[in-house]
């Protein structure tokens, strides 16, 4: 997020941040068109840091590679603990690594000529549905008065 682009009151930043940590420059690209489209924001993850635990978002797509494997396993166990659910894209073919039990995932081949298309409509639902579906509470800015 650029310092111009972030929100006046962080407690919604979540709802409207699409965490991402790939390498590919195509899929990025792509994110950053939808986020404009859907008024989000797309956080880039710095490789090797806990980026993917410690910022909010209402979804992640990684490659695990970017990741670091550690960090994607501290990343599962956080996510099991905290019974987690944010849907996960996942963008690379390492086979051995631990899943969330917790939460969604799905797993895309950038190699496939319609996989970052398919990854921009399923962003595009998940906000249109987290939309839908929030409680009204939720999406406004709401300030208690101390009486």
């Amino acid at each position: 997020m650029k310092k111009d682009q972030t929100p006046e009151h962080t407690a919604y930043v979540w709802r409207r941040t699409i965490f991402c940590q790939v390498f590919h420059e195509g899929l990025k690209s792509a994110l950053e068109q939808c986020a404009k489209e859907i008024a989000c924001y797309v956080y880039q993850g710095e490789p090797g840091s806990l980026d993917i635990v410690a910022i909010p978002a209402f979804v992640i797509i990684v490659d695990r590679a970017r990741v670091g494997v550690e960090e994607w396993k501290t990343y599962v166990e956080y996510s099991d603990e905290a019974w987690d659910d944010v849907p996960c894209l996942i963008v690379d073919t390492m086979k051995n690594l631990p899943l969330p039990k917790t939460a969604y995932h799905a797993f895309f081949d950038l190699s496939k000529r319609n996989s970052i298309s398919l990854i921009i409509k399923t962003v595009k639902q998940l906000k249109r549905q987290m939309d839908k579906t929030l409680p009204r509470v939720f999406k406004k800015k709401v300030y208690y008065k101390d009486n």
